[in-house]
């Protein structure tokens, strides 16, 4: 086996930016093949690849799959210099909450910000942590949906990428004999391409991506998901066109390589591509191939004669594009791009929408004729809110890929599991799992889910349920008026939606003003029993006084229950 460079990460999006700014760069020298850790399995990794990590955090994971000559190295990654244009445009001294969503991952774009932009103060954002007294803007590489909702001067830099320091070592491994000079234009290069004001990229790989998944695999308690298993058994022995639709995260790619595998076509190459976010031109070429000067191009659909192309998004195809595909399954061959010749093709498509093909073909998306071919055969995948059933099934599944068999998750957090949305659906699990792995505790409690996980709503619920609200009543009103302490809670929630904090001063005349008179005794001693019972976090000096998110938690409560009476 050649000598590769593996690239390893957790989240899709983020390992595919990265390969794609190595592959800018050294791409024509060396072979590099991208996986997420997920499809990482026995065998993979060769003794002579070279393994780069996308975060410390998957080098214990990683670790078991790999030969004991094989070098593993994890990847410094920094800010991209290019998406800093608005940040740069500010005045000095600015206040800036850095949010990105591992604490290590944090700290270190804190550091990259500070080498580059040393004019302002930087903050790092920790998840029940009180927040700095002044915020001026929030500055995250692409993690806008884990910003505090109360924060609305947000600047996305986009991803992180790999720095040129990790670079140089790559080339050295590789012992890739080119000048230095060059290296550093293709890395300046890169940094353009890859920006968040560049074309949006679709993905792409030319490369065998079968990893010999079954139906058989697809082990389900949900009786949705087991009839839809059902369907893509007895529809994959046909020979004919396939529609697969469910939402992101659903698991489309994985039932398609689990039908070619159990399809007249497992002996020939699967193939996955995606029809996003590219140019008409871009599609046509890549696709169907071209015959420019006397020179013909190969395509991916001849390449994948004799197996199985999966066309994720294929709504995203033009009318013109989608005539082309018709023309593949009615007569059985194409035409290059430029050509003049037909090219007999045989093979099996498969095609995937995130959207109903039903609603697609309504609103004009989905030419009628096509419609016609594949709509005969449709596997429809739920999410994973209509398979709650599956949630600890899935959960033991990822948990023997990770090879982190002895990780126990809490009632509390099954709790909480079952009773959030998951948007992201099952890929969103595998990715919250995946980051429970990387800890250091075998026993996932609720404090040790991951900020990207977007559950705070579902947590928050949790942990409502365990406030004991008329034991704290009790206790308040052992020393003064519930309505007092209620006040003072109100103005401090009010406060920190504002980003402020109170000093006792502010706070008394805030509390005139809700017509609560209080005395400097009266009110030290309300502070004194509010934080005892740890609803208010009390910072020193002028950092001042601000709700807990047991204060928040509690104020919902009681402030419900009076409204009810």
């Amino acid at each position: 086996m050649d000598k590769r460079l593996i690239m390893i990460g957790i989240q899709e999006e983020n390992l595919m930016i990265i390969t794609e700014q190595i592959k800018h760069i050294i791409g024509d020298f060396i072979k590099i093949k991208p996986v997420t850790i997920k499809d990482v399995y026995y065998g993979l990794i060769g003794r002579n690849d070279v393994v780069l990590l996308s975060g410390e955090v998957l080098r214990e994971i990683v670790q078991p799959f790999l030969h004991e000559e094989c070098i593993c190295m994890v990847a410094n990654r920094e800010v991209n210099i290019v998406n800093l244009k608005e940040l740069m445009g500010l005045p000095a001294g600015q206040h800036i909450l850095v949010v990105n969503d591992y604490y290590s991952d944090t700290l270190q774009t804190v550091s990259s910000l500070e080498t580059i932009l040393p004019e302002h103060r930087y903050y790092p954002y920790f998840l029940n942590q009180p927040l700095p007294k002044k915020i001026d803007f929030v500055v995250t590489p692409g993690e806008k949906d884990i910003v505090p909702k109360a924060l609305q001067t947000v600047i996305d830099i986009g991803p992180r990428v790999i720095s040129f320091s990790t670079l140089e070592q790559i080339v050295t491994l590789f012992s890739i004999e080119v000048s230095h000079s060059l290296i550093m234009n293709r890395y300046i290069k890169s940094l353009v391409s890859i920006s968040r004001d560049s074309t949006k990229r679709g993905t792409s790989n030319f490369e065998d991506q079968n990893q010999k998944r079954t139906i058989a695999q697809f082990v389900t308690h949900s009786p949705l998901m087991q009839e839809t298993v059902e369907i893509a058994g007895k529809i994959a022995i046909t020979p004919y066109p396939i529609h697969i639709e469910g939402e992101t995260g659903t698991g489309k790619r994985l039932m398609a390589e689990a039908i070619h595998n159990q399809s007249y076509f497992r002996k020939g190459p699967f193939f996955t591509y995606n029809c996003a976010e590219k140019s008409e031109e871009q599609l046509a070429v890549e696709l169907f191939g071209k015959e420019e000067e006397g020179i013909s191009v190969q395509g991916i659909v001849e390449a994948t004669n004799g197996g199985t192309l999966f066309l994720q998004n294929m709504d995203c195809l033009s009318n013109s594009l989608q005539a082309r595909l018709l023309h593949l399954l009615e007569s059985k061959e194409i035409q290059r791009v430029h050509g003049e010749g037909a090219v007999p093709v045989q093979l099996r498509l498969i095609t995937s929408t995130s959207k109903r093909l039903s609603k697609l073909l309504e609103a004009g998306k989905v030419r009628i004729d096509l419609y016609s071919y594949i709509s005969s055969y449709i596997v429809r995948l739920p999410t994973l809110s209509e398979r709650k059933e599956d949630l600890e099934l899935l959960i033991e599944t990822f948990k023997r890929q990770l090879k982190k068999e002895e990780l126990h998750f809490s009632k509390e957090v099954l709790a909480v599991f079952s009773t959030y949305s998951w948007p992201g659906n099952v890929r969103e699990l595998f990715n919250v799992v995946s980051y429970c792995a990387c800890m250091d505790t075998t026993q996932i409690e609720l404090r040790s889910l991951p900020l990207y996980f977007r559950g705070h709503d579902a947590l928050d619920e949790q942990r409502a349920s365990e406030l004991d609200v008329d034991s704290i009543v009790a206790k308040i009103e052992e020393h003064g008026f519930l309505s007092e302490s209620i006040g003072i809670l109100e103005i401090l929630k009010d406060g920190k939606e504002q980003q402020l904090s109170y000093g006792r001063s502010r706070l008394k005349t805030l509390l005139e003003g809700k017509g609560i008179q209080l005395t400097d005794q009266q009110l030290r001693l309300r502070l004194e029993i509010l934080n005892h019972l740890k609803l208010l976090l009390v910072r020193q000096g002028r950092a001042g006084t601000t709700i807990s998110t047991k204060g928040e938690l509690f104020l919902q409560q009681v402030t419900g229950s009076l409204v009810s009476q």
